[in-house]
C-alpha cells in the first residue's frame, strides 16, 4: 500500500482541506501555509472572549434608564435606551459549555411591561483601529469575516448582531436564532467584505460589535442590512424578535467569542489567563486593596499636604487614562505618620506624552496638613475593598 506525500494544504477550515498530491515514494508531509486563509496564532481580534478577566467587579446591577451604560467584564459593555421599568442583573458566571471556565449572564429583574419602539439592550465589544488591519478594509483586497460564540437563553428565538464602524457610519448585521431554551448552542455569523470606508490605522475605535439583547421597532423596521451599508436607525437592529427584557427572570449567557478573517469559523482560541489580563490592562488596570495592604504606590512629600506618586502599570496603557478611586481609608506612611485620606483624595496629576508604563499621580486634601517636605511615602490601605481603577477604554 502506498502513502500520500502531501506538499501542501491552503485554506484549512472547521470542515474542509484542499490538498495537491505529489507523488507516492511512500511517505506522506503536509507544510501548511494558512488556515481559513489566515494566520494560525492570534486569529480572534477579540479580546476577552471568554470572560476570564472581569477586574471591575464580577457581579453588576443595571437599573433602567434612558442612556444607561456599564462596563461590566474587561472589554464588554452592557448599552441600553428607551427603558421605564426593566433592571438586571450581569455576572462573569460559572455556567460554561465543555471546555470553558466562565461566561457572561444577564439574568432580568423588572420586566418591561410592554415593548416599546424605542427600547434597546445590547452588549458591545470596541476594537481598535490598528488591530483591524488584516481586514483590508476599504479596499479591492477586502475580506470576509465571521463571528462565532457559544450563546444560551432562556428566551428563543432570533437574535441580532450588528457591527458599526464609527469612522465611516457604515453598518452591517446578521442574525442567529436560539432553538432550545436552556441550552448551549454553538452560532456563527459570517459577514461580507466592504470595499468602502478605510479602517484607521491607530488606537482609535473603529468597530464597535453589538449584541442586540432586546429591540423596539424604531431599530427593527428598515430593510435588510445584511450587506454593509450606511448606518440607519431602522436598519440597526434587522431580523430581531427575541426580547429578553420583557420576562422576569430571563437569561442570556455567552463565551467563546472569535473574531477572525475568512468565511469559515475556526476552534475556539484560548489563551492564558495571564495573557488575556495583560491584554485587557491596556484598557483598564484595577488595584484592589484590604486593610492593610500595600497599595505599590511609593513617592515624595512636596510640602505638609501634597505629595506626587508614582504608579507603575503592567503594560503600556492605549491612552491618558482617567482616575477613579474609592472612598477607602488610606494613609502615607511617611516619617511623621500622616493623616488618613481616602482613594477618591488621588488625582491625576501628569502623564507623560508618550504613555510609559509608569504613571505620575498626586494625593492632596490632608486635614492636619502634617508631613514634612523631602520625606518618602508608601501607601497602605486603611479599610476593606479599596479600588484604584485607571480606564482608558475606547
Amino acid at each position: 500500500m502506498s502513502e500520500i506525500k502531501v506538499n501542501s494544504i491552503k485554506g484549512v477550515g472547521a470542515n474542509s482541506a484542499a490538498i495537491t498530491v505529489n507523488n507516492t515514494d511512500g511517505t506522506c508531509s503536509a507544510n501548511i501555509t494558512s488556515l481559513n486563509s489566515g494566520q494560525f496564532s492570534n486569529r480572534n481580534i477579540l479580546i476577552n472572549g471568554e470572560h476570564l478577566i472581569s477586574q471591575r467587579n464580577t457581579s453588576f446591577s443595571i437599573a433602567h434608564d434612558s442612556s444607561g451604560n456599564t462596563y461590566t467584564t474587561d472589554r464588554w459593555q452592557i448599552l441600553q435606551a428607551g427603558l421605564g421599568e426593566y433592571d438586571s442583573t450581569v455576572t462573569q458566571d460559572s455556567t460554561v459549555p465543555d471546555g470553558f471556565g466562565k461566561s457572561f449572564k444577564v439574568l432580568t429583574g423588572t420586566a418591561e411591561s410592554a415593548l416599546g419602539a424605542s427600547d434597546l439592550i445590547r452588549l458591545t465589544v470596541d476594537i481598535e483601529g490598528q488591530d483591524l488591519q488584516r481586514l483590508a478594509k476599504g479596499t479591492s483586497a477586502a475580506k470576509q469575516t465571521t463571528l462565532s460564540f457559544y450563546v444560551r437563553s432562556s428566551i428563543t428565538g432570533t437574535y441580532t448582531v450588528a457591527i458599526y464602524h464609527w469612522n465611516v457610519n457604515r453598518q452591517v448585521t446578521g442574525t442567529y436564532t436560539i432553538n432550545s431554551a436552556n441550552t448551549w448552542e454553538r452560532k456563527t455569523i459570517t459577514f461580507p467584505a466592504d470595499t468602502t470606508g478605510a479602517i484607521t490605522n491607530d488606537n482609535t475605535r473603529q468597530f464597535r460589535i453589538n449584541f442586540m439583547l432586546a429591540a423596539g421597532s424604531n431599530y427593527t423596521s428598515g430593510g435588510n442590512s445584511q450587506t454593509w451599508d450606511t448606518y440607519a436607525d431602522n436598519k440597526f437592529c434587522y431580523g430581531h424578535t427575541a426580547q429578553t427584557h420583557t420576562t422576569a427572570g430571563a437569561t442570556w449567557y455567552m463565551t467563546g467569542c472569535q473574531y477572525e478573517t475568512g468565511s469559515v469559523a475556526t476552534d475556539f482560541e484560548h489563551r492564558s489567563f495571564a495573557q488575556e489580563l495583560a491584554l485587557c490592562q491596556r484598557y483598564c488596570y484595577v488595584i484592589t486593596v484590604q486593610n492593610g495592604d500595600n497599595t505599590g504606590i511609593v513617592g515624595q512629600v512636596l510640602n505638609s499636604s501634597t505629595a506626587r506618586g508614582i504608579i507603575y502599570f503592567p503594560v503600556p496603557m492605549r491612552d491618558e487614562p482617567t482616575y477613579t478611586g474609592s472612598a477607602t481609608l488610606c494613609r502615607y506612611e511617611a516619617a511623621d505618620s500622616s493623616d488618613d485620606f481616602n482613594f477618591s483624595a488621588l488625582v491625576l496629576h501628569r502623564t507623560p506624552t508618550q504613555r510609559p508604563v509608569s504613571f505620575t499621580g498626586m494625593s492632596q486634601g490632608l486635614a492636619s496638613n502634617s508631613m514634612t517636605g523631602g520625606q518618602a511615602f508608601l501607601v497602605i490601605a486603611r479599610a476593606n475593598s479599596g479600588k484604584l481603577t485607571y480606564d482608558a477604554e475606547l
